[in-house]
């Protein structure tokens, strides 16, 4: 589409960060009345305005104009869409307002996930790029971290709250989407005002798994930091990397024991006050429930 006149987005999925967006944006776009944009995480709406002057980066998508996003998504696919977790993160303030201010009428879907499951994930995805290096322990317990920061949902969504309408801002559960994604595709395809009898195939298949990050990926993944090295990565094709991140659960298997029962606690409590105003969230309307008897 790049090139084209394009079209603005009807959803967009904001996150969270490894609560099942990759395999939900994926699945999305094998309906024939839904396009996902190609790459996944378009991170328009994250300005350099959102930033310290130290991280400035004249590459970031918001400085390419609105034009250089309408080119992502085809104006004759009737529900169109990106997933950019990076939308939730609150270290990005201004995403909410972008957004309401360039398509007020989209539709917002965020996945959850387990708070503590979801902490663990992130901390081992960090851990493989060899952006942490602490005791996990120390890591989920430590009040500023970032682990616990994308986990207080009620806290990432507020600015959302704040520039869309309460039927606007939808969740699907990362349990739900693992357990029973029929359901939530069936309820997603509603959601979107598409044909909502639509049968996908193979929903095992989960997306960005962190078992299936090989060699060539956290190749990709160094390769950022160094121009060149980039320039090289960015001759692989994109469905090479696709593949890359494609790892098939034929069986549903339960997600793995939590490391530690105490851990679990203490994280939970020092997200409390934030799950007591996720549900009020739920109870006052600012945000549904994409199924019901949501997890």
């Amino acid at each position: 589409m790049a090139g084209d006149s394009g079209a603005l987005p009807t959803f967009i999925i904001i996150g969270a960060m490894k609560a099942g967006t990759s395999s939900f944006h994926f699945h999305l776009d094998k309906h024939p009345e839904i396009q996902t944009s190609k790459p996944k995480e378009l991170h328009f709406f994250v300005a350099n305005e959102d930033q310290p002057p130290e991280d400035f980066d004249p590459r970031r998508a918001f400085s390419r104009g609105i034009d250089w996003y309408r080119g992502h998504f085809d104006p004759t696919v009737p529900a169109r869409g990106e997933a950019s977790p990076g939308y939730l993160d609150p270290r990005h303030p201004g995403v909410a307002k972008r957004i309401a201010a360039s398509v007020p009428d989209a539709t917002i879907i965020v996945l959850t996930r387990d708070p503590f499951d979801r902490a663990v994930s992130h901390y081992r995805h960090m851990v493989a790029r060899g952006a942490e290096d602490r005791p996990l322990d120390a890591a989920l317990t430590d009040p500023n971290s970032i682990y616990v920061a994308l986990s207080r949902y009620h806290a990432c969504l507020s600015p959302f709250y704040e520039h869309f309408g309460s039927d606007q801002i939808v969740r699907f559960h990362h349990a739900d989407l693992r357990d029973r994604p029929e359901v939530v595709m069936t309820s997603a395809f509603r959601l979107l005002g598409v044909d909502d009898s639509v049968t996908i195939d193979d929903l095992d298949t989960i997306i960005n798994s962190g078992d299936a990050r090989g060699l060539l990926h956290r190749a990709i993944v160094t390769a950022r930091k160094y121009p060149t090295l980039e320039a090289i990565a960015k001759l692989v094709p994109s469905g090479v990397r696709s593949r890359l991140d494609l790892h098939r659960a034929r069986s549903k298997s339960a997600a793995p024991a939590l490391e530690s029962a105490d851990l679990s606690a203490a994280f939970a409590q020092l997200l409390a006050d934030d799950q007591r105003s996720l549900a009020d969230d739920f109870a006052m309307g600012r945000i549904s429930e994409g199924i019901d008897g949501a997890q």
